[in-house]
């Protein structure tokens, strides 16, 4: 008798079984696909959201970090090209071909494409001219020097405007020169005037005349150096009182010409060889071939330019003390450490999203092994091998997870293009071009992060998948008549161990937090998302620990009331606790993860306003030349700043700082004299600096100005730094000695204190460097006893108020012209401060974008699987229970006690899931607080100011998530609705039949 072929497969050699099995595993997996596609690719959402989400990150941080990368090349002059400068003794002009030839093939050879080698622009500097004394005027002295720059004049023409005359010729006979038209006024010259001036060639000066053939303005702020790229250079040159521009090459012939006319050989070596001139070549950087992923790339290279120019040029044809003199080299690095430092926060959010991932990944890998657990166990039970199971659900496995690998990454381009140009500024458009070009070239860059996910979710969908192999349709029964065993994890209380260790380290993260300094704490921040991602865990094992138990309560409560269906509700939940508590359980993380978010991104907004609002304490701040207001008295000079188009309101006042201590000491003090009339108008106040108002602590120095005189005390109020550090108790009285003042010290009475003054870092507040305390003072008070200062015997001293802040309107118009008063003009002050640009530069900070999208993707992702989730469970929870209803129809429960039933569990895991996540999301926002200091102090680039001053604080976004509780309403209604459409179609008899073996 021939043998069967499950005989002969069972005879069969090991390799020979599964060779003949892949076939049928194959026709097996085949026959599943036409039944449960929906599933299937409902289940793999899951696969390719996880590739997405760890594709879309890394790319959207290639942006971002290009998009920092231009912001910080293109934001000065000083950091988009290279300087080299040098000085060399009466230079020739084949000397200078020689250096720039040499120049031009290191840069060419070192930066290769970030930089432009060819036709580099070139400056010679000839300073310290001595100006004779002005002859005509009384009393003449020597007017100091002067410095001639010499530039090509067909590149710099357009950096400047001409008022009068014209700019010097290439060619030149004669000293050609352009005065600026501030230095034209201080010489008293002007178009077809002639400078006379001294050059220090040979044992004795020579006349150097200088004609001035033009009156300009320059576009830029040095006039020593018409390009910005070089003004960094210009602290290493010798500082002169003028300035003038000439054409390098009439400079060279000129000078050359004085010399041989005095029979000086200025190439000869002695010591009377020719002025030495300062010579720079600027070389652009390329800033589009500058990308994330170059980064240090480029700085090796601008390292390596610093050594090559130095060892080889340095000494070479008369030229010597040659160095790069720009700040593109220090601003990549710090970025580089901003870059470090910002991945920390990233990394930790990235694991929390993909832990969500994962956990939704592992759920969707369980409702299909339950939706196909009769089905697989009467597989079993006619003769299918575990083998062959198992390898229906790989095969089903391994093509989710192919289409995971192939589509992910390219979906993840359009997004992360869409994302990046909706979040980056207009400015920095041009960063989009590293994922730009050849979608499958930008996918390769990411495979390795998208093999790394597909794998892991793989692997975690065949371990879940592998436990259904195993059974057959009795063992199916005996598990549907009964409570399903605990789980290992469960029987060996692993859950409890590892939930309490992750609630230990929770716990002791809080408390190691709350004894240590300010520096610390900023230090121990990015912990706080590893104390977080502790608590989740903890909660998550504990609530699968407790749910049971607590639904098994329930119903036995639910059986002592009235209500049937809220009875069978919980019942069955209790009976069956596996899938709500699942699904309780991806709802509370997204929830919490999602909540979290929310907060966060809004105090992260708010702290950006804080911090700008504090660092200048009105819209705008600015130091007043001395100069300028010696010329005017208070009230004239607080009335033409007050008459600028698009101010509300001006306040004067005087700002130094002052030492406690006539003998000095470690403890300064910053003082501020406001004028308390217009200061409350003026000043941006919040209650982080003072619950009182404002307009209360004004009219209180008001009211103490009247015995201010009389007792020689100015009243004061002090931050706490300052109070807790001298001691005092409100009427107290202490002494500052202010610069310039004539008696040994000034005294002052304490009114009260206040938690924070604007601008002022204390080391009371967090670590100052300086121990900085601050003291705000009335200014009419303060003038009054300086100005009468009896025991000096000359006259009495006057103080001029050297600091202007500003109110201003909020519209484009008003904010243009006060920003152009106070940066050109009589009205121009030092040292500006605008809240609002500040403001803005941090939103448009690149790092800032990346830290806050990555937020909101890892948050959009966890709530938009968890409501998929939802969705699936809900509908699949229905459509496996048929059977149950159609028992519960038979024996006499009405199709609205069934709804309502339904109701009942649903509304029990989605208001669980709520109210636990919004609990969780409270606390880990609380947790990560300190993150808020350590995202600012690393994208900023400061990474000395003191911490947590003004203190970070918590911003509930009311609007955002009354919508967001909205949208989840909406969305767990319809799923419920969903379920309902499942009983819709419920016939009695066809579903009790069906279910027959």
């Amino acid at each position: 008798m021939a043998r069967t072929p499950a005989t002969q497969t069972i005879g069969a050699p090991p390799r020979l079984r599964r060779a003949r099995t892949l076939p049928s595993s194959f026709t097996l997996a085949l026959w599943r696909f036409r039944t449960m596609w929906r599933l299937l690719l409902i289940a793999g959402l899951g696969s390719i959201v996880a590739v997405l989400l760890v594709c879309i990150l890394p790319l959207f941080t290639q942006v971002a970090l290009s998009a920092g990368i231009h912001r910080v090349l293109g934001g000065s002059g000083d950091a988009t090209h290279i300087v080299v400068i040098g000085y060399a003794n009466e230079p020739t002009a084949q000397t200078i071909d020689g250096v720039q030839q040499q120049l031009g093939q290191i840069i060419s050879t070192d930066m290769g494409s970030y930089a432009i080698s060819s036709a580099p622009q070139f400056t010679e500097t000839l300073a310290q001219l001595q100006l004779p004394a002005d002859s005509s005027a009384p009393n003449s002295i020597s007017r100091g020097t002067i410095a001639i720059t010499g530039s090509d004049m067909t590149q710099v023409a357009t950096q400047y405007t001409i008022v009068s005359g014209r700019l010097p010729a290439v060619s030149s006979d004669d000293m050609e020169v352009a005065l600026t038209k501030d230095d034209a006024n201080a010489l008293n010259a002007k178009v077809g005037s002639v400078l006379q001036t001294q050059i220090d060639i040979g044992p004795h000066p020579l006349p150097f005349d200088l004609h001035v053939v033009g009156i300009v303005i320059p576009q830029t702020t040095s006039a020593l150096a018409p390009q910005d790229a070089q003004s960094n250079a210009q602290q290493f040159l010798p500082q002169d009182n003028y300035h003038a521009v000439a054409s390098s090459q009439t400079l060279l012939t000129v000078v050359s010409t004085i010399a041989a006319r005095n029979g000086i050989d200025t190439t000869a070596n002695g010591p009377h060889m020719g002025p030495p001139q300062f010579l720079s070549w600027s070389y652009p950087l390329d800033s589009s071939h500058i990308s994330a992923n170059s980064l240090n790339d480029v700085i090796d290279r601008l390292n390596k330019v610093q050594s090559d120019v130095q060892g080889r040029l340095n000494g070479q044809q008369g030229l010597q003390g040659l160095f790069i003199a720009s700040g593109a080299n220090q601003a990549l690095n710090v970025f580089r450490v901003e870059i470090l430092l910002m991945q920390i926060p990233l990394l930790l959010l990235l694991l929390q999203v993909f832990a969500l991932v994962l956990l939704f990944v592992r759920m969707m890998a369980d409702l299909l092994v339950d939706r196909q657990a009769e089905a697989i166990a009467t597989l079993r039970s006619r003769g299918a091998t575990r083998r062959q199971i198992f390898n229906t659900f790989t095969l089903h496995n391994i093509a989710l997870s192919l289409i995971a690998l192939v589509a992910g990454p390219l979906i993840a381009i359009p997004i992360v293009r869409a994302l990046a140009s909706r979040a980056l500024p207009a400015s920095n458009a041009g960063a989009l071009a590293v994922i730009s070009g050849n979608p499958l070239a930008v996918a390769w860059d990411v495979r390795w992060y998208a093999l790394a996910a597909m794998i892991v979710s793989g692997a975690t969908m065949i371990f879940t998948t592998n436990r259904a192999a195993s059974k057959n349709i009795i063992t199916l029964r005996r598990e549907n008549a009964r409570t399903n065993a605990k789980p290992f994890w469960q029987r060996l209380n692993l859950d409890l161990i590892f939930g309490g260790l992750a609630l230990l380290g929770y716990v002791g993260y809080i408390i190691a937090v709350s004894n240590v300094s300010a520096q610390i704490q900023l230090v121990l921040s990015p912990v706080a998302l590893i104390a977080s991602l502790l608590m989740m865990v903890a909660a998550a094992l504990l609530f699968v620990r407790v749910m049971p138990p607590l639904l098994g309560l329930a119903a036995r409560l639910a059986t002592r009331g009235r209500g049937a269906p809220s009875m069978l509700a919980l019942t069955q939940m209790a009976r069956s606790p596996k899938q709500p508590t699942r699904m309780t359980l991806l709802l509370t993380l997204a929830s919490a993860f999602t909540l979290f978010t929310l907060i966060f991104s809004a105090s992260q907004s708010q702290r950006i306003i804080d911090v700008a609002n504090y660092q200048t304490g009105a819209d705008f701040l600015g130091i007043l030349p001395s100069d300028f207001a010696a010329h005017y008295t208070f009230s004239d000079l607080e009335a033409r700043y007050r008459q600028i188009p698009g101010v509300t309101s001006a306040s004067l006042g005087y700002q130094t700082e002052v030492n406690p201590n006539p003998g000095g000491g470690p403890f300064v003090i910053e003082l501020m004299a406001v004028d308390t009339d217009t200061f409350t108008q003026t000043a941006r106040w919040s209650d982080l600096e003072s619950a009182q108002p404002l307009s209360d602590l004004m009219a209180q120095l008001r009211t103490a100005r009247t015995n201010a005189e009389a007792n020689d005390n100015v009243p004061a109020l002090l931050d706490d730094a300052t109070w807790q550090e001298m001691e005092l108790t409100p009427g107290a009285r202490f002494t500052l000695n202010p610069p310039g003042y004539g008696r040994l010290s000034m005294g002052f009475i304490a009114i009260g204190h206040v938690a924070h003054l604007p601008g002022v870092y204390g080391s009371r507040q967090g670590g100052g460097l300086n121990g900085m305390g601050g003291v705000l003072a009335d200014y009419q008070s303060f003038a009054d006893i300086y100005h009468h200062d009896l025991t000096s015997s000359a006259a009495p001293i006057t103080l001029s108020p050297n600091v202007v802040r500003l109110a201003t309107r909020d519209d484009a118009a008003s904010l243009a012209s006060v920003r152009k008063a106070l940066s050109s003009g009589e009205l121009a002050v030092q040292s500006l401060r605008d809240t609002r640009q500040m403001i803005n530069d941090a939103r448009e900070n690149p790092l800032q974008i990346e830290f806050a999208n990555t937020l909101l993707i890892g948050a959009a992702t966890a709530m938009l699987l968890a409501l998929i989730g939802i969705w699936v469970g809900s509908w699949l929870n229905a459509r496996g229970r048929l059977v149950n209803f159609a028992v519960l129809r038979a024996i006499g429960t009405t199709p609205r006690q069934i709804r309502s039933m339904l109701v009942w569990e649903q509304a029990i895991v989605y208001v669980a899931g709520a109210a636990i996540g919004i609990a969780l999301g409270w606390a880990l926002s609380l947790t990560a607080l300190p993150m808020l200091i350590f995202v600012e102090l690393a994208t900023s680039g400061n990474f000395i100011r003191v911490p947590n001053v003004p203190p970070a604080r918590v911003i509930i976004p009311t609007q955002t998530l009354t919508i967001a509780l909205v949208t989840l309403i909406v969305i767990c209604v319809l799923a419920l609705l969903l379920t309902m459409a499942a009983l819709a179609r419920l016939s009695l008899g066809q579903t009790l039949r069906l279910n027959e073996d």
